[in-house]
Order: C-alpha cells, then structure tokens, then sequence
C-alpha cells in the first residue's frame, strides 16, 4: 500500500456522520437568517419605532451580505485554508446575532444584519467545498441534499408530477 492511499483511508476514517452533519449546519446558517427573521417584521417596525421600508432594508442588507459572503469566503479559503475562514465567519455570525438582538436603532440593525448576512455566506461555501472534496461526504445523499438544496425543496420536488419544476 502506498503512503497516499494509506493517507487517503486515513483521512476516509476521520470523515463521517459528525463532519457531514458540521456541513449541514454551516449550510442553513444564511437561510436560517432570513427564515428566523421574517415572521419578526411587524414587531420589529412597533418596537424600534420605524418604518416598514425601513425595517425591510434589514432583509436586503442581510441578502446582500449573503452574496458578497460567498464570493469573498471562496477565494479566502483557497488562499488561508478553510479552517480560519470558518471560525472567523461562525464566530462573527454569532456576534452579529447577539447585536441584532439587543439593537437600539433600526439603523445599527440594518449594519449588523448586513454583517451577519457576510458570516452566513462563509458557512455556505465553505461546506460546500469541504463537501465536494470529502470522498464520504460526498457519497452521502443526504449531505448532498442538506448543502445543495433548501430545507423543503427536496419534499415539494418529491410531491411534483414526473418532468416537472417544482413551485
């Protein structure tokens, strides 16, 4: 047996169920942003004593940072590894939620919103990548789903009709 493939079991062994479900987490942490948050809206408005609009820009800045998330979070994790990457990004994540929470002004909320939306786009391309090279993970259907797909495509996709586009 030579060392690399030696190297390769080794590192089959080490992926498993826990990195698999790491990735799934990591995954809906953007999605779980905006899913979380939507219903809060109309209280959100009464209680930081805003307009709507206003209160909906909290929704554009946290997709905007989404976006720009992932396009900064690949080419950092290709240059530093993923591993920094990712702990910056989940512990900014966290930060940002708990700002969010105790946020005096709608404004303060809408920078914090946006901050959180760039930490979240971090845990969505980075367990991507770690899924699509991982040789256990990417065999499993499961976090395949769980990193390619929303939480309920896979259902409403399941109930459509053959040939068809679920929607």
């Amino acid at each position: 047996m030579t060392t690399s493939t030696a190297g390769a079991r080794a590192a089959q062994r080490v992926v498993g169920r826990p990195l698999a479900v790491l990735l799934a987490l990591l995954t809906i942490f953007g999605p779980l942003s905006m899913d979380l948050y939507l219903p809060l809206l109309p209280a959100l408005t009464l209680e930081l004593e805003t307009a709507t609009s206003m209160a909906q820009l909290t929704i554009t800045a946290c997709l905007i940072g989404l976006a720009l998330g992932q396009v900064v979070a690949g080419p950092a994790s290709d240059r530093f590894g993923r591993r920094t990457p990712l702990l910056i990004g989940v512990v900014a994540y966290v930060v940002t939620s708990v700002l969010c929470a105790i946020s005096p002004t709608v404004e303060l909320l809408i920078l914090a919103r946006f901050v959180q939306g760039l930490a979240g786009g971090v845990g969505i391309v980075i367990s991507q990548a770690a899924g699509g090279t991982s040789t256990r993970v990417r065999r499993s259907s499961a976090t395949t789903a769980a990193s390619r797909c929303s939480p309920g495509w896979p259902r409403s996709w399941a109930r459509s009709p053959a040939g068809s586009w679920p929607g």
